[in-house]
């Protein structure tokens, strides 16, 4: 769903990530609504499960494609995982 949304191919191929996805050191954060009509968080799922650390995943029970990135607690949540991973 998500490559016939962007038109593009790459989310096809996250069964294999590429060198650039594999960098050690890059904070991954994956934050999914379950109401999301557009992409299923399944697929969110498996990505965040193939990434590298640092990675975060969140899953919210219903919501919608976006409603997250408006969510006080997820924005928090955010800030946090980024402070962990950056020492601060």
């Amino acid at each position: 769903g998500l490559s016939r949304r962007l038109k593009e191919d790459w989310p096809l191929e996250i069964g294999e990530l590429r060198e650039r996805d594999l960098r050690p050191g890059v904070a991954r954060g994956y934050w999914h609504a379950r109401g999301d009509e557009q992409v299923a968080w399944g697929d969110t799922f498996a990505l965040a499960t193939r990434s590298p650390a640092p990675r975060h995943l969140r899953v919210a029970m219903g919501g919608s494609h976006r409603s997250l990135q408006h969510d006080p607690e997820v924005l928090a949540d955010s800030a946090d995982f980024l402070a962990r991973v950056l020492g601060a």
